[in-house]
């Protein structure tokens, strides 16, 4: 309904609406009545009863009364009947001198809009959120159960290998079982048979013949049987066979295939002329009448698998597979999976620290401010690890800086990237408008965009206040990025001159986003990052503006408030603002308390207080002065030196390489005779080199007048580790 109303609500111009107009009811409450008949049905069918409440308190707030005071409010004329109206319509009594204010109009609806906005995006982000939780633990369920997938795929590879080999197993015992009943057969057999000639030969053959001779031969004078003496062999040993196996071999028929072995026996008694001759001593028999074994054969390991656990011990393992499975009494297979363990350290981790930072600039300019670095967490506890606290002398450092006095003159000189956010909504109203701009106008002439012959603040401009729903009906229109970052300081002041009012509603987020493109487009490494918001502190929709806060945050972007209202600093809107300033805020924001009238009286001073707190390295014109002519010295150039015989920085006469500050370095040239000398800044700190350029009076004075960009006679010398100091000529001494 307030989004409906907000596109009709649009200004035009400045001063009326072209649309709608404000009218009362018979209960005298205030209703908004359209030109657009449709537009009015639309408008009534959307509205609640609480909705309803809510315009006439903001359309009470808001009508002007154009009448004088003193006189008593005129009667306000009904409209006249027309046909087709209804009752409400014919009820309304609109005055056509009750004119809102446009701007203020639309602004004051895109708070209340912004409010149920803001309810609707949280719920949304905490929707998005539940959304990313939940897919972030089906994704971790998903490559858990990836894992347990491919564990039981592999698991079933073994099991699939183990059963083929059992049943291939199975198939080799019975063919062994039918062989073995077979050759049994033929065992028993050839064995019974074997048996009957050896009883016959032992029994009947051999025994019966050697009876017959000893008992024939007894009573012979040539051969008796007492001397007479048989040959006697040893056992049968067998020699290498010509084969180790067959597989060509039939169980069926084992005598028909393998190869020959050779049985040798040797004499052991060697028979005389009337005893038994010797046998044969040699024969031949059959050998390798079984298949030939065959060995295991194996894959190679495959890779380690992930490990079980992440610490506190676990395992991982590796597989091979069986490529030959063994036969014939082959070389048995080795084991398929091997296991190791791993993450055995402890699962309780303290917390590893990052490096410490670089110093924060300073947090105010003069009157004393203070400077941080920090240690970041770069690995962060597990389990019962520690961590010491953001806030603790491990991870936290602070230190004072810039303490010299403010004179009221100072100028900011600071490496600093400076996006200006200006409110041009219509709370703010057109004159207030130009106050704003003034004062704007009135802050940057004390930013310097150059000096020492240097860079120094980058200056860009975001207007924001023109807040209008899109075409689309749910998008906001962005900031506008009027000027990017420059050093031309001259064009800035010109644009911020020529700033139209927009007379929108305050979309303070685009304005964020709109200064985070000008820092992608022109900031510099190593500067500061800083958006400088001028506004009534009142944006439309803090839930979209708190998340651009925290993307600036991140990005370690400063953000400087300048709050110009009349509430109290504990208001809720003043709270808002100051959580949204970097912290702590009270050296990050800046409050108007009377408003606009009160900035505009003493646009100088309130400028000065915005200096002071904003720009971390500020000069003082009048201070350089004085302590020029207390010190004898001036620094003159950032980042170079002038010298007439050197090239380099390194040619010079090097008087110490360990000088605490530029007065101690001074000292050391005013004692050598010198009159200029550079000193070492980042790496090159504590370095005090003596020049040989001769500083005279014209030389002098010339300098104290270009301070911006100092001139060189011959030429300045670029180096990024020294500035360059003069010492005041000795002739102004005396």
């Amino acid at each position: 309904m307030f989004q409906f109303i907000l596109v009709f609500t649009k200004c035009e111009d400045a001063t009326s609406l072209s649309q709608v107009k404000v009218c009362q009811t018979a209960a005298g409450s205030h209703v908004l009545s359209f030109q657009s008949e449709d537009a009015n049905r639309k408008y009534q069918k959307m509205l609640t009863p609480t909705a309803r409440k809510e315009v006439d308190r903001l359309l009470s707030s808001f009508v002007q009364q154009p009448m004088n005071a003193s006189e008593p409010p005129a009667k306000i004329p009904k409209a006249p009947v027309k046909d087709g109206m209804s009752a409400m319509e014919a009820s309304l009594a609109c005055n056509p001198d009750t004119v809102p204010d446009c701007a203020l109009l639309h602004d004051k609806l895109s708070l209340m809009w912004g409010e149920f906005k803001d309810k609707v995006d949280e719920l949304t982000m905490i929707m998005m959120k539940n959304e990313y939780e939940f897919n972030e633990l089906k994704t971790n369920l998903n490559n858990q159960l990836e894992m347990l997938k491919a564990a039981k795929a592999r698991l079933n590879q073994l099991l699939g290998e183990a059963r083929a080999n059992l049943a291939a197993d199975n198939e080799e015992l019975k063919q062994k079982y039918q062989q073995k009943e077979e050759l049994d057969i033929q065992y028993m057999k050839f064995m019974a048979a074997c048996k009957k000639r050896i009883n016959w030969i032992f029994y009947q053959d051999m025994c019966a013949i050697k009876i017959v001779r000893n008992a024939v031969m007894e009573n012979s004078t040539q051969c008796p049987t007492s001397t007479m003496t048989d040959c006697d062999v040893g056992a049968w040993v067998p020699e290498e066979c010509s084969v180790s196996c067959d597989d060509s071999c039939d169980p069926a028929m084992p005598y028909k295939c393998g190869g020959w072995q050779e049985m040798k026996r040797e004499i052991v008694v060697p028979n005389d002329d009337c005893g038994v001759k010797c046998p044969r001593l040699s024969l031949y028999k059959r050998c390798g009448q079984y298949h030939c074994p065959i060995n295991c054969d194996m894959s190679a390991w495959s890779g380690w698998s992930k490990c079980t656990a992440e610490c506190g011990g676990g395992l991982q393992s590796h597989t091979r597979s069986i490529l030959t499975k063994p036969k014939n009494g082959g070389m048995a297979c080795n084991t398929v999976e091997e296991s190791r363990p791993c993450a055995t350290m402890s699962c309780d981790r303290n917390c590893f620290l990052a490096k410490w930072t670089k110093w924060t600039p300073c947090s105010m300019a003069c009157d004393g401010g203070f400077k941080e670095k920090f240690r970041h967490v770069a690995i962060p506890t597990r389990g019962f690890g520690k961590c010491p606290s953001s806030g603790s002398r491990f991870r936290y450092a602070k230190a004072s800086c810039n303490e010299q006095r403010c004179t009221g003159d100072e100028v900011c000189v600071a490496n600093q990237d400076l996006i200006i956010a200006i409110d041009g909504s219509g709370s703010i109203r057109e004159a207030g408008f130009a106050i704003l701009k003034n004062f704007v106008e009135t802050l940057l002439k004390r930013y310097e965009t150059m000096y020492w012959g240097g860079q120094a603040v980058k200056i860009g401009i975001v207007l924001f206040g023109n807040g209008v729903i899109m075409p689309d009906g749910k998008s906001v229109s962005p900031a506008i990025l009027s000027s990017p970052l420059t050093f031309d300081k001259e064009s800035v002041m010109t644009t911020v001159k020529d700033l139209p009012f927009k007379k929108g509603f305050t979309n303070m987020a685009q304005a964020f986003s709109a200064a985070e493109t000008a820092f992608i487009q022109g900031s510099r490494r190593g500067s500061q990052s800083a958006v400088l918001v001028v506004t009534d502190g009142k944006p439309s929709f803090n839930f979209m503006t708190n998340e651009m806060v925290e993307q600036l945050d991140d990005k370690a972007v400063q953000r400087y408030f300048l709050l110009v209202n009349e509430e109290d600093l504990s208001a809720a809107s003043n709270k808002l603002m100051k959580s949204w300033a970097s912290q702590p805020w009270e050296t990050n924001l800046v409050h108007v308390p009377g408003g606009l009238t009160l900035l505009e009286s003493d646009q100088d001073m309130w400028a000065d207080k915005a200096l002071v707190k904003f720009c971390p390295n500020a000069y003082s014109p009048s201070d350089a002065a004085f302590e020029e002519v207390s010190y004898g010295y001036a620094h003159i150039k950032d980042g170079g030196f002038c010298d007439e015989v050197a090239g380099k920085v390194e040619e010079l006469t090097m008087l110490s390489d360990s000088v605490q500050d530029a007065e101690q370095c001074a000292a050391l040239v005013s004692g050598a005779g010198g009159q200029s000398f550079a000193l070492g800044v980042m790496w090159a700190r504590g370095k005090c080199y003596k020049g040989n350029m001769l500083v005279d009076q014209t030389q002098w004075d010339e300098w104290q007048k270009s301070r911006v960009d100092p001139p060189c006679p011959s030429g300045w010398r670029s180096t990024t580790l020294y500035d360059f100091y003069a010492m005041k000529p000795l002739s102004e001494e005396k």
